[in-house]
């Protein structure tokens, strides 16, 4: 666990910098932002650095390691056939280019956690509202440790992530474009074009009873569901994992954030990039609560956590400085707690191993 708290304090340290070396309002009056100093950007891309290479330099850390190690094989050898039946052509497509460098699969993870954190973090800090809470929250929500396992899936959320705007800027062809390019790397981000219907929507009670009604229907359908997707086989050991319920502490903090969000700001007026993120929270929280029963489904957290690192520093902006302060510094609290006991009680996860101490040959 040592690499990991040092990671963190690292984390801490470097994004405690950028604000230092930022102006003193990032937010002008009139909507626009300032730009970055040349320090707050060096500090920011440290601090980036520094989760990429942890995250790209770990030895059998992760659950699908060894899968993803072997990636410039495995992949790599599938590319013409990925792309005549677009079968998720994209690890493919980076296996095949590294292919003619190296056979090294150490390279094949150290380009996937590039290309995911360093996409998961522009976006964070091109949209954040305080480098240090934004930083944290992405390490301690599990968005990042999350990378270390669903390699696929991460990198497809990363996309989604960072073309999450084109939403908000109502551009329907740009979100569709970056739907299709997150398809190329995990099939299951198609599902993700709903987001468009869903996150302009008015933050209301008709809008909650009606989020609350499709959860019911999908955790109500589970069976439909699973033979829509083709998950369940016979003898592949799919239907106990499709099947088994995920942790309720792991619900209750995806619901977290969005009744934080609704009780701060329960009948006020919001702004469109306040309902926007809320929204965003609400969705998360009805996501999850959805997929309770199933640990298959609830992999759809995967694609809406991240907005978590976004969305409460814009909306955890308060008036009253001090009250500001005191529930950033509980939430990351909170967090931190979460954090430790999901990484602390995984053995896959618990003891950090460098690529480096590897014994090659």
């Amino acid at each position: 666990m040592r690499t990991y708290y040092l990671t963190i304090l690292g984390v801490f340290l470097l994004s405690f910098m950028a604000e230092s070396f930022a102006r003193p309002s990032r937010l002008n009056e009139d909507g626009t932002r300032t730009k970055m100093t040349f320090g707050t950007k060096v500090s920011l891309f440290l601090c980036a650095f520094l989760l990429i290479f942890v995250a790209g330099c770990r030895y059998y850390v992760g659950s699908d390691f060894g899968a993803y190690y072997r990636g410039i094989t495995v992949y790599g050898s599938k590319l013409k056939e990925s792309i005549r039946n677009f079968d998720e052509p994209g690890l493919p497509l980076i296996g095949a280019i590294l292919g003619y460098f190296t056979d090294d699969g150490a390279y094949f993870i150290f380009i996937c956690s590039l290309l995911t954190v360093g996409l998961f973090l522009l976006t964070i800090y091109k949209n954040s509202e305080g480098y240090i809470f934004a930083s944290l929250l992405f390490v301690l929500v599990g968005t990042w440790d999350g990378t270390f396992n669903g390699v696929r899936q991460y990198l497809a959320s990363a996309i989604l992530f960072c073309g999450h705007r084109a939403i908000y800027d109502k551009k329907i062809w740009k979100w569709l474009l970056t739907v299709f390019l997150a398809t190329c790397v995990h099939s299951t981000a198609l599902v993700m074009v709903v987001l468009y219907f869903l996150l302009r929507n008015k933050v209301n009670a008709w809008h909650i009873i009606l989020l609350a009604l499709g959860t019911y229907i999908v955790s109500a359908n589970y069976d439909r569901i699973f033979s829509l997707i083709g998950l369940v086989k016979t003898g592949d050991g799919a239907t106990s994992y499709a099947s088994r319920s995920v942790n309720i502490l792991r619900i209750l903090v995806a619901c977290a954030p969005a009744v934080l969000a609704l009780v701060i700001y329960f009948k006020r007026e919001l702004t469109a990039e306040q309902t926007f993120y809320i929204n965003a929270l609400v969705i998360h929280a009805a996501a999850m609560v959805a997929a309770s029963n199933s640990a298959y489904l609830a992999r759809i957290g995967i694609y809406t956590s991240p907005f978590v690192s976004v969305a409460l520093p814009k909306l955890l902006r308060l008036k009253n400085g001090v009250l500001e302060k005191i529930l950033r510094v509980g939430v990351v609290f909170l967090y931190f707690i979460f954090w430790y006991k999901d990484i602390s009680g995984n053995p896959e996860m618990n003891q950090f191993q460098w690529v480096f101490s590897r014994k090659l040959g």
